[in-house]
């Protein structure tokens, strides 16, 4: 826990419950915590029992990113490497993003993303039309739409 808090302490999140002693951690990006500003939140569980799997394997059950865009993803960079974290320099990807990715101390790996807005992904008039997709998840997951209750 006391590796996990500090990782989550240098990207700049508060802690707002637990902490590095505690059996049970919460992290978000703002603080006090509240619904309107509430938009990213970590929660950390201490499980003695956990081993961390070997590099090669990955997490257990395949593979998983959390994406988290911002503003300007250089400058986090620099200020994660002013902070003592390992933070590659940002790529421009293929897919319209400007990124770097880094592991959480348990192997978990979190991306952080710039758009490049004049990028086709990012055009509202180039979207694909996913709504058949959406429609078959809702259906799938029995989700309603908002405002169709």
């Amino acid at each position: 826990m006391r590796r996990s808090c500090g990782f989550y302490s240098k990207l700049g999140l508060t802690a707002t419950f637990g902490g590095p002693d505690a059996e049970f951690t919460t992290f978000s990006a703002e603080a006090p915590v509240t619904a309107a500003t509430n938009r990213l939140h970590v929660n950390l569980v201490h499980a003695p029992a956990y081993l961390p799997p070997p590099p090669q394997r990955g997490v257990p059950g395949g593979w998983g990113r959390a994406v988290i865009f911002v503003d300007d993803v250089d400058s986090l960079q620099a200020r994660l490497v002013a902070a003592g974290l390992d933070a590659p320099c940002p790529r421009d990807a293929p897919w319209g993003e400007r990124c770097f990715h880094v592991k959480d101390p348990d192997g978990h790996e979190l991306s952080f993303a710039t758009p490049d807005y004049a990028h086709p992904r990012w055009d509202p008039a180039t979207q694909r039309d996913e709504s058949a997709l959406t429609g078959a998840l809702d259906e799938l997951l029995g989700a309603e739409q908002a405002g169709e209750r």
